[in-house]
């Protein structure tokens, strides 16, 4: 018995590594970054013979986050100076703005 227990301690155990993949922090882009990475992409799909996804994989960009951004550059051209495309939440006192108005003109009289 002793010399079984004794085997098996001798018996290598194989080391699990756990592989830790490195995944890069999220950036955040600004509009004036997405509309010239959208524009860079663009001129050189059309001056190469290579393909968007190509393109885009050298470029370092997701080719749908591409085609995100390419559909929402008119509205980050009118919004070039705010920090994002969010309109915000809609007020709740929207409906009551006329009613609002006219009892503080009345108060003001």
């Amino acid at each position: 018995m002793e010399e079984e227990e004794e085997n098996e301690a001798d018996i290598p155990r194989p080391i699990i590594q756990v592989l830790s993949r490195q995944v890069a922090k999220r950036r955040r882009f600004t509009l004036y970054e997405k509309m010239a990475a959208v524009r860079n992409i663009q001129w050189h799909i059309e001056a190469s013979d290579l393909s968007m996804r190509a393109v885009c994989r050298f470029s370092n960009l997701h080719h749908r986050q591409f085609i995100t951004w390419k559909s929402d550059v008119l509205i980050m051209q009118e919004k070039r100076n705010s920090k994002s495309m969010y309109l915000g939440l809609s007020s709740i006192l929207h409906a009551f703005t006329e009613k609002v108005l006219c009892h503080t003109f009345e108060l003001l009289d």
